[in-house]
């Protein structure tokens, strides 16, 4: 999320923190992060780059348990930062890192992958969300943002989408998978396609799962 629009969310998310690997949908979130880390097929010299990382459960994953060389994670919000340096900090493979998606604070083409998991519709500027990544992959690297398709269960997730941003902190907007298809060709990325797109009653806690993989490479 845009630090300058969304700061005032940001103790929503430090309070979660303390919470957030205990909640009822944290199954639902960690199946379908472990989902994408196998599509982007990593390897031991490669590192990967996780985008709104929360308490970094996805991170200490990939390196630990799928062979990923080295695995970064960013977020925002200090307290999820906090607890993943406390969950995960000691593995010498992982970092977290507060830090803006629209100003990442990395240099070009310094990653071989990069994901993004629930938080795309906190970012007030997609578009330059996409930018900033875009940039520091390597060429040829693929970008997975997985989220929630507001097209999801006839409607009912738009429904949710305008309740959500009058009254959820940070919120900006779920898109559909057309939506982000098309804003990923706009910052220039390759291959644009979705990979996953599903609707699934009661999964993992969740009465209504719904989540969308869509990818492109720089």
């Amino acid at each position: 999320m845009s630090l300058q629009a969304n700061k005032l969310s940001t103790p929503v998310f430090d309070d979660w923190s303390e919470t957030y690997d205990e909640g009822r949908i944290a199954g639902f979130f960690r199946e379908m992060q472990a989902l994408v880390i196998e599509h982007l097929q990593l390897g031991a010299d490669d590192t990967l780059l996780d985008v709104g990382c929360g308490t970094g459960w996805a991170v200490q994953f990939a390196t630990q348990h799928r062979g990923v060389g080295r695995g970064v994670g960013i977020d925002l919000s200090q307290g999820m930062i906090e607890r993943a340096r406390q969950k995960h900090g000691r593995l010498a493979q992982v970092s977290y890192e507060k830090a803006d998606v629209e100003a990442l604070p990395f240099a070009d083409s310094s990653f071989d992958g990069a994901m993004c998991t629930f938080s795309f519709h906190h970012y007030s500027s997609p578009e330059t969300a996409l930018s900033e990544v875009k940039r520091v992959l390597k060429p040829g690297a693929y970008f997975y943002v997985l989220d929630n398709n507001r097209h999801s269960f006839f409607g009912i997730y738009g429904l949710w989408d305008m309740y959500f941003r009058w009254f959820e902190p940070g919120h900006v907007r779920y898109l559909t998978s057309t939506e982000l298809t098309k804003l990923f060709a706009e910052a220039g990325f390759r291959d644009v396609e979705t990979v996953y797109k599903r609707d699934r009653l009661f999964h993992g806690k969740k009465v209504f799962g719904s989540a969308m993989i869509i990818r492109g490479a720089k």
